[in-house]
């Protein structure tokens, strides 16, 4: 078990017998064989479990065997109790998990430890891939689970199940089980449980096998992202848009699909938003952000923006007002005011004789979403001087020439 952990220990680079770890511990096997090597690996090793009280007194027995270990084998252990879990909770494990990754982060903060390890072994790589296969993820199946992530580290990853049985034995370790593990209520435990036994009698080594796909997969998605990320500025999100040409969104699929999801669209939503066949104008939106598609298949991404006034005046503007930011020069009366434009709005241009509705003219000069949705109609009390977004000022047939010289668009 020792040369799995030093492997990925040279490989990924962590340095561990020159760091602190904070290990995770359940009392179970897998993360009491992880602490045990690990206290003879690592620098120096801070063990914390965490204890919901779900079962009742097993979860206290639980934490009094990992008082127990730690002292046997000299390790500082933090205990932390959160009972604020319910078995009524519509998904316990997934609340769980978010706990005790917070009290991880907490600790490793407060000690000044550079990693955060948990056991995660082979088998429950494999499981991960059928568990988000059967949830219509396949991309996040064949990724497998991230043997690194942030501070977040899985030493024993690609570890064998029955290397680490070996390990407890060898060891003499003794470990607690929890009794769920076995409850069929889980699809986990189905996984475990009927799926992955039958794969192994066909082919013993099947865990071995998808780390290495899931490390491929990986790689290939981590150079995609590099290139993503050369192409495109997701930062611009906050203030500004993305925008992907059907040729991008074929290309960068996979960190597209990515990137919707975390903020907040839907797996279908996303599909049909991706999808070559989606018609012009056809809008998905979530709380917080649009996706637009837009003409020649591209589609527009930008946050939500709704003003809390249709009326300003010059001295009452600001960026989070407009949705962008706008300086007017000291010859600008300031009791002029903005108006928020209505697409069913006319406008007449500079030097034109007739006015147009301004929905068309957004559409002949291929304006796009992001920008009719922060366009503005500049009056004095009298006329409509000027029409104004992120991307331009255009002057009316009553403004003076010499009007869009005072008016400064500064950058998104």
């Amino acid at each position: 078990m020792r040369s799995y952990l030093e492997e990925s220990d040279n490989r990924q680079g962590w340095c561990l017998n020159r760091q602190s770890v904070v290990v995770g511990i359940s009392g179970g096997r897998d993360s009491m064989a992880l602490l045990h090597l690990l206290n003879s690996y690592a620098e120096r090793v801070i063990a914390v479990h965490v204890n919901y009280g779900l079962r009742g007194k097993d979860s206290m027995e639980d934490e009094e065997y990992c008082i127990e270990f730690c002292k046997t084998i000299n390790v500082e252990l933090v205990v932390h109790r959160d009972f604020s879990i319910s078995q009524s909770n519509k998904n316990v494990q997934s609340a769980a998990r978010d706990i005790r990754y917070e009290i991880f982060e907490t600790v490793r903060m407060e000690k000044g430890a550079k990693w955060i390890a948990t056991a995660h072994h082979a088998q429950d790589n494999l499981e991960h891939f059928f568990l988000y296969l059967l949830r219509d993820n396949f991309q996040g199946a064949f990724e497998g689970i991230p043997i690194e992530n942030e501070s977040i580290i899985r030493p024993i990853l690609y570890t064998p199940s029955e290397i680490i049985e070996s390990y407890i034995s060898e060891n003499l370790i003794e470990f607690r089980t929890d009794k769920s593990n076995f409850k069929l209520d889980y699809l986990r435990n189905k996984i475990r449980h009927w799926i992955i036994p039958s794969l192994k009698e066909e082919l013993p080594s099947i865990d071995l096998e998808f780390c290495d796909i899931s490390t491929l997969t990986m790689e290939s998605k981590n150079n995609l992202l590099k290139e993503f990320n050369n192409d495109f500025d997701t930062k611009k999100l906050d203030r500004y848009f993305l925008e992907f040409s059907f040729n991008k969104i074929q290309k960068y699929r996979p960190i597209i699909n990515q990137l919707l999801f975390k903020i907040g669209f839907s797996r279908d939503n996303i599909e049909k938003a991706l999808s070559f066949n989606s018609k012009t104008g056809s809008l998905w939106m979530t709380d917080q952000f649009k996706i637009v598609k837009s003409q020649q298949n591209t589609i527009l991404i930008y946050r939500n923006f709704e003003p809390h006034v249709k009326t300003l005046k010059l001295d009452e503007i600001s960026s989070e007002l407009l949705g962008f930011n706008i300086e007017f020069s000291a010859k600008i009366d300031s009791n002029w005011i903005l108006r928020k434009v209505d697409l069913g709005d006319r406008f007449k241009f500079y030097g034109s004789r007739f006015q147009k509705k301004i929905s068309d003219i957004f559409t002949d000069k291929k304006v796009n979403h992001f920008y009719r949705e922060r366009s503005w109609i500049l009056n004095n009390g009298k006329n409509d001087l000027a029409l104004i977004f992120p991307e331009g000022v255009w002057l009316s047939a009553w403004a003076d020439r010499n009007l869009d010289a005072e008016i400064q668009l500064l950058t998104c």
